[in-house]
C-alpha cells in the first residue's frame, strides 16, 4: 500500500489562520453629506442658546 504524499509546496503556507493581535480592518462606506435644512436648524439651534442668555441677563 503507498503512502500518500505530502504537500510540500507553498501553498499550504497562505492558508495560515490570521494573527489574533491584529485588529481587523473593515472598509466602510463613504460619509454622506448633510441635509442643508438640518445645518440650518443647528446653526439657529446654536445661535440661539448663545443669544438668548445674553439678551435675557442685558434685560434683567
Amino acid at each position: 500500500m503507498a503512502e500518500p504524499l505530502i504537500d510540500t509546496t507553498d501553498d499550504a503556507v497562505d492558508q495560515t489562520a490570521p494573527d489574533l493581535n491584529e485588529p481587523v480592518v473593515e472598509e466602510s462606506a463613504p460619509p454622506e453629506p448633510l441635509d442643508p435644512v438640518l445645518v440650518w436648524h443647528l446653526i439657529k439651534l446654536i445661535a440661539a442658546l448663545i443669544l438668548l442668555p445674553i439678551l435675557l441677563f442685558k434685560v434683567l
